[in-house]
């Protein structure tokens, strides 16, 4: 078969690894395999725009028309890009169901025999049509978590299946130990979070909820039991204060890494963490909590969909839901919680870390974890 990839080109880099890990899955079966990046889908102009790279890509029926640096225009047809010739399968993994959708219409059918479409979706999309779910027919679409799931049948849209999302588990099984020594000499003993902040009117990831648990330890007497915690984010100090609307607490160090460190270094990081903080509201799937657990780092987390259904550790319990709207079509589904709850988990946790139980949990977290292995994309064939 031959068989067109669209990748995503996400901020997190495992996306693309992903995409590309698929590819040679197939590959290694005998199809032939063609990626093409694509980053933003909007239903703003009858021609759909899409980053690609430093150059704009503009969706036209039959075709891409490829503005390029300083928009000189000319043509790239889909069916003629990497050697020409019609796909018997496109498939789409990460993109929203509506980005798919206004993205191809009926023209994928110039394109390919099938069309698959794999992605997770945190709540709901608003300028959901009647249109669109007609036209989400014309492809076969798979949710990347049971929740994923529920939030897109939500839309009227016929679910496959549940394909997850599955990890290069080479990256965890030989960690680089100078790396991980490298951390622990930097840092000591910390417990880890991952919290990019996007323009939205919450912050998503939690790093609000983790900072206000530190303060809570602080007013109550207990921040000397508290561990570090290093935060990876996006944004400096001083904005992510602006986006929060408090000071962080002295405890939290942040660094700006998020969607710049190496893999193997990630992995490192990971693996030097004592616990790993998974602070987010709302996840389709909840990969780097996963990733955590398969470097042996347990977590502490929220107990929300969909990260529930695949994370080893102690749970933080959900209060109450509600529904965040971002710039783009997409409205957050949140899972709220206590940040005083937090503060009394990452603290349970913390002085557990010496115990019988802190071990069992590292080895449920590996034993969950090698479950998610890239082999599991041989099933590609089986959809």
């Amino acid at each position: 078969m031959r068989i067109l990839f669209l990748n995503s080109n996400s901020a997190v880099a495992s996306y693309n690894d992903v995409c590309q890990r698929m590819a040679e899955a197939m590959k290694k079966k005998g199809h032939e395999t063609v990626i093409i990046g694509v980053q933003m889908i909007t239903d703003r102009f009858d021609a759909k725009p899409i980053q690609h790279g430093n150059q704009l890509l503009v969706f036209k029926r039959g075709g891409l028309i490829n503005l390029g640096e300083g928009r000189k225009t000319r043509m790239l047809r889909l069916r003629e890009y990497e050697g020409g010739g019609h796909f018997d399968r496109i498939y789409m993994p990460q993109l929203f169901v509506s980005s798919a959708v206004e993205m191809f219409a009926q023209d994928w059918v110039e394109v390919a025999d099938k069309a698959y479409f794999m992605a997770d979706l945190e709540g709901t999309t608003a300028g959901w049509t009647s249109r669109h779910v007609e036209m989400s027919k014309k492809f076969q679409v798979y949710a990347s978590s049971e929740f994923s799931r529920e939030n897109i049948t939500n839309l009227g849209v016929n679910v496959s299946g549940v394909f997850e999302r599955f990890i290069n588990l080479d990256y965890f099984k030989n960690i680089d130990q100078k790396e991980v020594q490298r951390f622990k000499n930097e840092y000591g003993e910390f417990v880890l979070a991952w919290c990019g902040m996007e323009q939205i009117s919450h912050p998503r990831k939690g790093l609000d909820e983790i900072n206000e648990a530190y303060w809570i330890a602080e007013r109550e007497g207990k921040i000397e039991r508290m561990p570090k915690c290093l935060v990876v984010t996006n944004i400096p100090k001083e904005k992510v204060e602006q986006k929060i609307h408090a000071k962080l607490h002295p405890k939290l160090i942040l660094r700006e890494w998020f969607g710049r460190l190496q893999k193997n270094v990630q992995s490192a990081l990971y693996a030097s963490a004592v616990y790993f903080i998974a602070s987010s509201h709302s996840e389709g799937f909840g990969l780097l909590p996963l990733e955590a657990n398969a470097s042996g780092t347990p977590c502490v987390y929220v107990d929300s969909r969909a990260q529930n259904e695949h994370t080893v550790g102690y749970k933080v319990p959900v209060t109450h839901t509600m529904w965040v709207e971002t710039r783009w079509d997409l409205i957050y589904k949140y899972f709220m919680y206590d940040p005083r709850d937090l503060m009394e988990g990452i603290l349970f946790a913390w002085e557990n870390r010496n115990t019988d139980e802190y071990k069992e949990l590292k080895h449920k977290a590996v034993e969950l974890a090698n479950r998610y292995g890239l082999e599991n994309y041989n099933r590609l064939d089986e959809l």
